[in-house]
């Protein structure tokens, strides 16, 4: 297999797992189909959408995998005695072996020519030397310089990694030293970037330590240390020091060093390659400022740290820190003083005790002030001369252990207070201060740790961070096992502790309460104020975002004052408390201030020079988008929906940009999911489409699931996408079904998972509503989803009571279900009843145009319940439409408000149109709402269905007048055609088509024309209802009636309607069966039963007549609003039946 097929297949296989593991979506499978699997990725990692550490870890994984290798290489024995280490000459007598047959095998194909790279071949391909997870390096001869180098080639190219490639030969070779491999050449061969450099012929220093003197690693160790100074003086730090870094060849001087490796290297004057506040190097040899990823503070001392680390490797033949995984030996590192040497093994000299100890301080002005210091001080000691370090006294012991412990020294100096007043009681003063100063430094120790130990884990490339968290929460139990144990005196620094852990897991209630609990016990240094100020100020935020939701600027503004005084003013207050505690960022802390106050730009600029100062602090990305996520709702406030959408990309940008260094922080995925989510929002009230943004918003939940897969709020931040989604799909009759179900199943996986959170039940009771409403339109059942509405809203509102969102899920869920019971013939009474309290309850402390409209619905329903039972709907329409114009003085850009108070003008038209009174006024009034509804927003069916429903209402009077209707019911017919058109299939839209062409037939047929057409389109378009509602009593009732006026026609023209009578009953009495209650279908039984009457004969005429009497009686005797209708026809019922 040529080498461009080997990296094909393994960009494939890297593809693969990307997508298996969730990294990557439908749309890149989309994006695949018909690339090259090595474009494709390198695509993928210049748009963001994989990352250069994710590529890299795919790659190790891919290749050092003999099952995988062997997908294409075939069944290859693997070659033996390939080390590990870099730019090795092979040994054969090497026991070892290594599974890089992939390498071996492409090797071989290369090596029976020279590569054709250049007009003259100049290298010609030897043997593998080893293979990293980014690189392999190979034996090769140097046919224009007549000797063998080693050639260093990336596994997989990518412009950001050859740079990186090319950078490590620039700066290696820039450094003139005997103990520095040699960089002889850089440059492409084959399309492969590559480096060469000297050949060494010999190990690396780990492997040759055995065959080593004690005074031979000292020596090497000098050696090194001065070629590392040669580096320092031309501004090049190393950062990645370690024995396999180090080759060592055996000369007839003894062994001679190379330094190797500068990939990591970090030029001090110029802008580093590396990601800012990663973090770099071999964690068991990286400094603490490399661990903290603090670049600003990498230095000279870095290396030296470095240096000591290996000096230790060689002296102990093991690590200073070492643990299970790369977070355990970086806590340690951060946590732990290492071991001395000489409690390892007794025979090192003390000197060397303390030169190591020096190099391996975790404060960087205690260590040597430079490589070439500690060269000479490992001069000194060869030389048999006094060294100048000095192991650190006990003073500078304790020091460094109240120095890792402030809440130790403040307890102490407490005790010390103590001993000073209460002289004589000295003694017991001072047990209890050490019982104490034990307590804070367990406290101290283990919130450092666990701190730590998630800084670090979301610092990490992107991976599952629980097992983190999860040491996080041991750390808490163990810290209140401890507080349990010891009794009041540790309750306050512990339950201090307990919050800022719990504040660091984003557990912000739960942080809270331990954090006042500790201030109400006394206990009120500094660094408990600024974490409950952070603390409140998140949970600020939270509140914050939640009024984007409410969709008014009048209750927003009155949400916000009221979160402003429970929550922001608390937070500034504690914050300045906290201004004295040791902070990461001045400026960081005074941007916090400038967000919560307003000052949104301030905000941005603070949070710029705390990126700019310290880059690993990615917190300060996430306060830069907070603050443009602030001008973003401040624009939607304004009704500046451009401004809205800028504002919302600038603040993703910033936390995408967090996200670059906090790889693994799920907040950062899931404040930038939250953006997509609200350009959705405002995509769906515009009437456009969110598809796009739903995509991304999902995408990026994944992500930070990947990071996070407990994070509840990720999941109640995709349940908000899902519903949307699924919103916009049902209005335009796309496949909402599977939509809402993943918006059910996140909003559940988020309740399970903080059951505190009334979030996940609210979001949850409007899923469960807007299924229903999906399922209703689709024929389906929706009470049992309505059950579970009402339940979830019940469970949000004992979380939170009086919340308006609720509030209104649950006013809305009952009347939805009274729509239903009024459909099936049953008694709304109860359940708009119940609607109208909720609404009530959330209009309490305001005035709001949404729940106005609501609580209109309501009243508009209860009329149209009592026009069923020939009650007087006057004062119900009444109140509908005095909530509606209030809705409308509110929100006058609103259209829901003017189509709903059109519709309520309609309904009074109907009733005065059937109890002999001029409707015209009524009519014409809904319909210039009506119209105005639709001219602030065309893009919603509803607003033109309204208006249909209007003008088909005047053509009917029109045509008792004896009037055409012709001009009216073209309107009507123009009006659904746009509600078709915005939402195609919708059962009641096609419903209404053919009722409109059955108006259209009975015109024809009274004016002489031709209706049979009409009576077509009316019967297929009934069908298609019924096709996509099965279950509507309203289009049985309609075909019902199309089947009765077609009998009367044929009957007019001497030809038999038996059939279409038969067919007409049929369908009224479908239409009975689903609500027995409906009058209107009762009362077209009884006409179909006249029409079969008067078309028989004999005793069968008589009886049919008599049958439909007592029908047609029965229907007016309910619905006296069916006399215009009916009066006649029972008339001649009776007058056919006879006495």
């Amino acid at each position: 297999m040529t080498e461009d097929r080997r990296r094909g297949r393994v960009e494939e296989r890297i593809l693969q797992k990307a997508f298996s593991r969730g990294w990557l979506g439908a749309d890149v499978q989309a994006e695949a189909s018909g690339r090259e699997a090595e474009a494709l990725v390198e695509g993928l990692v210049q748009s963001g959408r994989l990352t250069i550490g994710q590529v890299l870890s795919l790659t190790r994984e891919v290749l050092e995998d003999p099952g995988e290798t062997a997908r294409w290489t075939g069944p290859t024995t693997p070659p033996r005695g390939i080390p590990a280490g870099p730019y090795l000459d092979r040994d054969a007598s090497d026991p070892g072996s290594s599974p890089w047959p992939a390498f071996e095998s492409g090797l071989q194909d290369r090596a029976r020519g020279t590569i054709q790279g250049e007009a003259r071949p100049r290298y010609t391909l030897l043997e593998p030397l080893g293979a990293g997870g980014m690189a392999e390096v190979v034996k090769a001869y140097d046919q224009q310089l007549q000797r063998n180098v080693a050639l260093k080639f990336l596994h997989i190219q990518h412009p950001a990694l050859t740079e990186r490639l090319l950078r490590e030969a620039r700066l290696q070779a820039r450094v003139e030293h005997p103990d520095i491999c040699r960089v002889y050449d850089a440059g492409e061969l084959d399309g492969r970037p590559y480096i060469a450099f000297q050949l060494v012929d010999g190990p690396t220093l780990d492997r040759a330590s055995s065959e080593l003197r004690l005074e031979e690693k000292v020596l090497l160790l000098r050696r090194v240390a001065e070629a590392v100074h040669a580096a320092h003086r031309l501004g090049l730090i190393h950062r990645d020091l370690k024995p396999s870094n180090v080759l060592v060849e055996k000369t007839e001087d003894g062994w001679h060093p190379y330094v190797t490796d500068f990939g990591l290297a970090k030029e001090v004057a110029a802008p580093s390659l590396s990601v800012s506040g990663s973090i770099t190097g071999t964690p068991h040899y990286m400094a603490p400022e490399q661990v903290r990823g603090e670049v600003h503070a990498v230095d000279r001392r870095t290396d030296v740290y470095g240096l000591g680390a290996t000096l230790f490797e060689l002296l102990c033949g093991r690590l200073p820190f070492e643990g299970d995984a790369a977070v355990d030996v970086m806590v340690k590192v951060l946590a732990d003083e290492p071991p001395a040497p000489r409690s390892l093994r007794p025979s090192i000299p003390r000197d060397l005790d303390t030169i190591v100890l020096r190099c391996l301080e975790k404060d960087p002005n205690r260590r040597y002030e430079s490589a070439r210091a500690l060269a000479e001080d490992l001069g000194r000691f060869l030389d048999g001369s006094p060294i100048e370090a000095r192991r650190a006294g006990a003073g500078y012991r304790l020091w460094k252990i109240v120095r890792r412990n402030r809440l130790l020294a403040a307890v102490s100096a407490a005790a010390l207070a103590s001993v000073l007043i209460l002289g004589g009681l000295w003694i017991q003063a001072r047990l209890r201060a050490a019982e104490q100063a034990r307590a804070a430094q367990r406290f101290g120790r283990d919130l450092e740790q666990a701190e730590s130990v998630l800084r670090f884990g979301r610092l990490l490339p992107l991976h599952d961070t629980r097992p983190e968290k999860s040491l996080v929460l041991e750390k808490v139990k163990r810290i209140e096992r401890d507080m349990s144990e010891l009794g009041a005196p540790a309750q306050g620094p512990g339950n201090a502790a307990i919050g800022r852990a719990l504040l660091a897991l984003e557990r912000y209630e739960e942080a809270r309460i331990r954090l006042e609990r500790a201030w109400e016990l006394g206990y009120r240094e500094p660094g408990a104020a600024y974490a409950l100020g952070r603390v409140l100020g998140a949970l600020y935020q939270v509140e914050l975002a939640q009024t984007a939701r409410l969709g008014g600027k009048e209750l927003k503004e009155a949400r916000r004052k009221e979160i402003e005084g429970s929550l922001r003013d608390a937070a500034l207050r504690f914050l300045a408390l906290g201004r004295t505690s040791e902070v990461d960022s001045a400026a960081y802390l005074e941007g916090l201030f400038a967000l919560y106050e307003g000052r949104t730009e301030e905000a941005i600029a603070r949070a710029g020079e705390a990126e700019k100062a310290l880059p690993w602090l990615y917190e300060a990305a996430l306060l830069r988008g907070d603050a443009r996520l602030k001008q973003a709702l401040d624009a939607q406030d304004r009704g500046d929906w451009e401004a809205c959408l800028a504002a919302l990309a600038l603040a993703r940008e910033a936390y995408l940009r967090g996200a670059e260094t906090g790889h693994s922080d799920a907040r950062l995925h899931a404040a930038a999911a939250s953006t997509w989510v609200l350009e959705m929002e405002v995509h769906a009230a515009r009437g456009s489409d969110p598809e796009e943004a739903y995509v991304a918003a999902i995408r990026t939940c994944d992500r930070g699931l990947v990071a996070d897969p407990d994070h509840a709020r990720l999941h109640n931040v995709a349940s908000r996408a899902h519903l949307v989604a699924a919103q916009h799909r049902a209005s335009t009759g796309g496949p909402a079904g599977p939509v809402f179900e993943r918006g059910i199943a996140s909003a559940l996986a988020a309740q399970s998972l903080d059951a505190s959170d009334a979030e996940a039940p609210r979001n949850l009771a409007l899923a469960y509503f807007r299924m229903g409403e999906w399922a209703s339109g689709a024929g389906q059942d929706p009470f049992p989803l309505w059950d579970k509405a009402v339940e979830a809203c019940g469970r949000s509102l004992t979380l939170s009571p009086g919340d308006p969102y609720a509030l209104n899920t649950l006013g809305l869920t009952h009347w939805r279900r009274a729509d239903q019971e009024m459909s099936r013939g049953m008694d709304p009474r109860v359940s708009l009843g119940r609607a109208a309290e909720a609404f009530r309850r959330a209009l309490a402390p305001r005035p709001f145009f949404v729940y106005l409209i609501n609580l209109g619905n309501v009243y508009l329903f209860r009329a149209m319940y009592e026009m069923e039972q020939d009650h007087d709907p006057g004062p119900s329409l009444d109140e509908a439409i005095r909530n509606y114009e209030a809705a409308a003085s509110l929100n006058p850009s609103m259209s829901q408000c003017f189509s709903n108070l059109g519709s309520a003008y309609l309904k009074r038209g109907e009733w005065q149109m059937g109890h002999g009174e001029d409707p015209m006024p009524s009519f014409l009034k809904g319909r210039e709402n009506l119209q105005k509804a639709v001219e602030l927003n065309p893009n919603r069916p509803a607003g033109h269905y309204n208006l249909h429903t209007c003008c088909l209402a005047v053509s009917v009077q029109e045509m008792r007048a004896g009037k055409s209707p012709e001009v009216w019911l073209k309107q009507a017919r123009e009006a659904l055609a746009r509600a078709l058109a915005l939402r195609p299939g919708f059962h009641e839209y096609l419903r209404a088509q053919g009722e409109v062409d059955l108006y259209m037939a009975r015109w024809r047929m009274r004016a002489g024309g031709d209706p049979e057409p009409h009576f077509r389109a009316a019967e297929a378009a009934f069908e298609a209802s019924l096709k996509a509602n099965p279950a509507s009593p309203h289009t049985f009732l309609n075909v019902a009636q199309g089947h009765r006026i077609r009998a009367e026609w044929l009957g007019e023209r001497g030809r038999s309607g038996a059939g279409e009578v038969q067919k007409g009953l049929a369908a009224a009495e479908k239409a009975l069966r689903l609500n027995p209650g409906m009058h209107q279908a009762l009362g077209e039984k009884g006409a179909l039963l006249l029409a079969r009457a008067s078309a028989a004969s004999g005793e069968e005429r008589r009886r049919t007549a008599t049958e439909a009497v007592k029908i047609l009686e029965e229907a007016l005797a309910a619905d006296p609003s069916l006399v215009p209708d009916l009066q006649s026809r029972l008339e001649e019922a009776r007058r056919i039946a006879g006495p």
